[in-house]
């Protein structure tokens, strides 16, 4: 596990960081001024944002009855998951390139995990502090961009 390392609540561009572990990769997370407004939660309330325009999170019930219609997510840490395993590199990363035009189109957006020929999808609507709907359109789109099998 490696870390980056983010805003720690400052203002944006402050030096204050933290570290934020994750996968095998690190970036500079500047924190959340410098996000784009679907994914900035400081735009809360602000006309025009997503923010503004939130999902409502699913009970616990509600959520179990959306992902017993996809047998390969499994609940995990506030989201749902779920592991792809392609024949080589390529399949694997052309499989993230259609996932991300369904997630540019659905304005919500998987964290993705690339290993290889193992691609791992998280979703969760974190302005919502959990899952939504969109999740489990996006889960459903991601399968459909995987392909049978």
């Amino acid at each position: 596990m490696h870390a980056a390392w983010d805003d720690a609540g400052g203002a944006p561009g402050t030096a204050r960081r933290q570290p934020v572990a994750f996968g095998s990769r690190c970036a500079m997370v500047r924190g959340p001024g410098h996000l784009p407004a679907a994914h900035d939660t400081a735009a809360a309330g602000r006309p025009g944002s997503s923010a503004a325009q939130r999902m409502k999170k699913l009970t616990e019930s509600q959520a179990r009855r959306a992902l017993a219609g996809l047998p390969r997510w499994r609940f995990a840490r506030g989201g749902i998951r779920a592991v792809f395993v392609f024949k080589d590199f390529a399949a694997a990363m052309r499989f993230v390139r259609r996932v991300a035009r369904e997630a540019e189109r659905l304005g919500h957006h998987p964290d993705i995990l690339i290993q290889w020929n193992r691609v791992t999808l998280t979703c969760t609507t974190h302005d919502a502090g959990g899952l939504t709907e969109k999740d489990f359109a996006l889960a459903v789109l991601c399968e459909a961009a995987a392909g049978p099998g």
